[in-house]
């Protein structure tokens, strides 16, 4: 008999035995999307299992939505074309697991011996790999193309790449620069947008000498251009943006170089936006979704991704190293969302948030405004001014 054979009777054997009239009540279920579902279709009766009565769900109907799930992901290694090799013993060419394992992969945890002995037998004694298993995932396609991409800009081409077929990426050969409509798709797709409210705090320091005060909305606005001398995460060097932080401290901790003891005073501004501005949110991204929730699974590697992204998006540079070549991507990836996303969608972005690389837990944001846009689009509190000294790692 035929290995596909033999697992296609085992799988009917498998439903015969899970199948009937068995019940399953809540207890059994930690896992939140299949909690969600037997609280959408839940009944009264008696649990098959622990003989409790309450909320029980037919257990045919629980196996098929946890079936649904893995399937979406996971198939029959058999099926899904991954070599066999009797030889040596067993599937070769691609990752394959067992039925077991299986259920620890997905986080199916199950404390009823009787309940997972079911579900293993529902699922058949088989090996199992990824839908497409010679495939690379997409979150890992994404990741190579990011990665592609951030060594051409960096190393081989910086101003004349878009479009070029010169700089294909690993898959299908398809443009480097495509990796910039992708990750767009991705932030679309999770709504990786939100209004900045109107009159929001936006904190900006200085380090300076001691004996210069700072008093002025233009202090601390965005640089003129001709004094953008500095290549920054999101800008390069004569590009003048508004970066900023919405409390104080962190301010302080994106900006000060402690290394720079001449400037041993800081000062803060703060300014209020006058409009609401629309802005990437790189800093909520939403967990991982549950294979089994039947809404969100489809963006499973969509988030697998951006996560990969926005940790390498974030990552501390060090600026006393070449901060000129490591900030390339970023800031492409900025004007990219400044001018062309507008060009695709219609949309305007006003500027990205994203987590703080020196204030852990704490988030920054870059508007895309220069030295006379910051001073026409928002307001300044001249009254909340602090001027404070530097002395070693304190501010006082």
């Amino acid at each position: 008999m035929g290995q596909a054979k033999k697992m296609y009777l085992d799988q009917l054997l498998a439903d015969e035995e899970t199948g009937g009239d068995k019940y399953i009540c809540g207890r059994h279920i930690d896992e939140e999307a299949i909690a969600a579902f037997f609280e959408r279709e839940k009944e009264s009766g008696i649990c098959s299992y622990c003989a409790r009565q309450g909320d029980v769900l037919l257990a045919k109907e629980m196996f098929n939505f946890i079936k649904a799930g893995i399937y979406s992901f996971y198939g029959d290694a058999d099926d899904e074309g991954v070599a066999w090799d009797g030889a040596e013993g067993g599937h070769h060419g691609a990752m394959t697991i067992d039925t077991w394992d299986l259920l620890e992969e997905v986080k199916l945890y199950i404390d009823d011996e009787k309940l997972r002995s079911d579900v293993l037998n529902m699922l058949g004694n088989r090996n199992w790999s990824y839908v497409d298993p010679y495939k690379d995932r997409k979150n890992v396609e994404l990741s190579y193309n990011w990665a592609a991409f951030k060594k051409v800009v960096m190393h081989r081409s910086r101003y004349v790449f878009l479009g070029s077929a010169q700089f294909p990426t690993g898959n299908e050969n398809l443009p480097v620069d495509d990796i910039l409509k992708d990750i767009a798709r991705c932030a679309d797709e999770l709504n990786l947008f939100r209004l900045l409210k109107a009159g929001t705090l936006l904190y900006r320091c200085r380090q300076h000498a001691d004996s210069r005060p700072l008093t002025l909305d233009s202090d601390f606005a965005s640089p003129p251009d001709h004094l953008a001398n500095s290549p920054n995460r999101m800008s390069p060097a004569g590009i003048s943006m508004f970066y900023c932080a919405f409390d104080k401290l962190t301010c302080h901790a994106e900006t000060l170089d402690r290394s720079q003891t001449a400037l041993n005073r800081v000062s803060t501004g703060v300014f209020e936006n006058r409009d609401e501005l629309y802005l990437l949110d790189l800093t909520n991204l939403p967990e991982l979704p549950s294979i089994f929730d039947p809404k969100n699974k489809a963006h499973y590697y969509s988030v697998l991704f951006l996560n990969s992204f926005v940790s390498d998006f974030t990552t501390p540079v060090n600026k006393a190293a070449r901060p000129a070549i490591e900030y390339v991507p970023t800031q492409i990836v900025t004007e990219f969302f400044r001018y062309t996303y507008e060009e695709l969608t219609g949309a305007s972005i006003d500027g990205i948030l994203y987590p703080s690389s020196r204030a852990s837990g704490k988030n920054a944001c870059v508007l895309f405004f220069n030295h006379k846009e910051s001073l026409s689009s928002m307001n300044f509190r001249s009254d909340l001014i602090e001027s404070e000294l530097i002395l070693g790692d304190q501010v006082c």
